[in-house]
């Protein structure tokens, strides 16, 4: 019983899984951070949720450009930045927002992603 209440529980909060990449460019000498959002079955963006989405950092940071699309029930949300201190490891993606199933929606309010450069 214990383990059918804990998978439950489990499967309750497996609402999206998450994918974060760091690509530095060094030709135009600017990293590009992006995050997706992936809904696992039976969940998709709520594109009526007023999203919010910003970039954390103890430094500095200059931001060229930033995007957010969603196709396929999936939401990605993508930051270009110069002249990224060589030091700098990892910055957090702050998102608000939601995902729906057939009948419930849940919300996430400054939610705190790590985006972390591979060595």
């Amino acid at each position: 019983m214990l383990i059918t209440i804990l998978t439950t529980l489990l499967t309750i909060n497996a609402v999206y899984s998450v994918d974060t990449e760091w690509v530095e460019d060094s030709l135009k000498k600017e990293t590009t951070i992006s995050i997706k959002l992936v809904p696992t079955k039976g969940w998709k963006w709520n594109t009526e949720y007023p999203f919010k989405y910003d970039i954390q950092s103890k430094q500095k940071l200059e931001l060229s450009w930033r995007a957010f699309d969603h196709q396929n029930k999936t939401a990605l949300f993508t930051f270009s930045l110069k002249k990224i201190p060589k030091e700098l490891q990892n910055i957090n993606i702050v998102i608000s927002f939601s995902f729906c199933s057939e009948t419930t929606c849940r919300v996430w309010r400054k939610k705190i992603f790590h985006v972390r450069k591979k060595k």
